[in-house]
Order: C-alpha cells, then sequence, then structure tokens
C-alpha cells in the first residue's frame, strides 16, 4: 500500500512443469514488467540442465504471467543453467557454469527462447567453475570467475563481452 508503505505479496509463480528438486527461484532478476527466475535443477536436458523462466506483469495490474521458458539451445546435464543471471532492456544474460558458456536472449523478439548469442571465454579453463557470476548493461556483459588461475591460484578474473563489438 503506496498511503502506509506496506509491502503486500500479489503472487506467488510456480511452474506449471515444476517437479521435486527444479529450484525455481534459486536466482532471480527483474527489471520494469519482466521477471526472470531460474530453475537450476530442471531436468529437461538432462539432471540439474537448467531452465530460467520469463515472466511479464499484465498492463494494468498486479498479476504476472509466463511468456517463456529460456534453456541452453546445447544444454546437458549438470550445466546449472541459470545459476546466475542478469536483464538490461531486452536483453537477458544467463549463467550456466557446468557448461561454461553464458547465453544471452532478446526476451522481446519474435524467438525469445533463441540465445542471440552464447559466450565463452577466451580461454579454455572456463568450464565447470560454480559460483560465477553476470552482469549485463546494454549490450555490455561481464562474467566472474573468481577460481580462473591466470597469475596465481584462484586469483579470479572478469571476462567482459561486448555483444555490439567485432573486437575479441
Amino acid at each position: 500500500d503506496a498511503a502506509t508503505g506496506a509491502w503486500a505479496q500479489v503472487q506467488k509463480f510456480v511452474p506449471p512443469d515444476a517437479i521435486a528438486f527444479d529450484t525455481t527461484g534459486y536466482r532471480v532478476a527483474m527489471l520494469d514488467d519482466v521477471i526472470v527466475a531460474a530453475a537450476t535443477g530442471d531436468d529437461h536436458f538432462g539432471t540439474d540442465a537448467g531452465a530460467a523462466y520469463v515472466l511479464r506483469r499484465i498492463p494494468n495490474s498486479n498479476q504476472w504471467t509466463q511468456e517463456t521458458i529460456l534453456r541452453a539451445s546445447d544444454g546437458q546435464g549438470f550445466d546449472d543453467f541459470g545459476f546466475s543471471l542478469a536483464i538490461s532492456g531486452p536483453l537477458v544474460a544467463v549463467r550456466a557454469p557446468g557448461a561454461g558458456s553464458t547465453y544471452v536472449y532478446d526476451v522481446v523478439s519474435a524467438t525469445p527462447a533463441l540465445p542471440v548469442a552464447t559466450l565463452f571465454g577466451s580461454d579454455s579453463r572456463w568450464r565447470g567453475v560454480p559460483g560465477n557470476s553476470v552482469a549485463i548493461s546494454g549490450t555490455r556483459v561481464v562474467v566472474g570467475d573468481f577460481y580462473e588461475d591466470t597469475g596465481a591460484s584462484a586469483a579470479g578474473s572478469a571476462y567482459i563481452f561486448d555483444l555490439g563489438s567485432d573486437t575479441p
């Protein structure tokens, strides 16, 4: 209630295809009228392959509806797709540390469930490391890898991508 400053729960989202240990809500991100809720335990492509649900607010209401499900186009078991996620404008970045990749989706395109980019680090060590983070702002994505070993053991690094750039 805006007048009293009290917060009220307006909805609870449970995916219609949810099963035990899907872990929906493991990570969530929100921007304006779009919510992305990760389910790293989703088993569609194998045990813990992962998924992310995109919800959109119904105009002039407090209700949200599921718009699409994001899954890695090359998903496999233990990818943990959705371990980290971020949203900026129409773009959603979803980290799958078990696959060593980050997927970027345009959730307002004609094909929102197909990635517009799949990002990999410049070295082969960027695979299967838990705890990686992702952030997105406009056309720039940064992926953190706190275990990366360049320079010293587990010194960490941040991989920076510009989706509008031709330069590696």
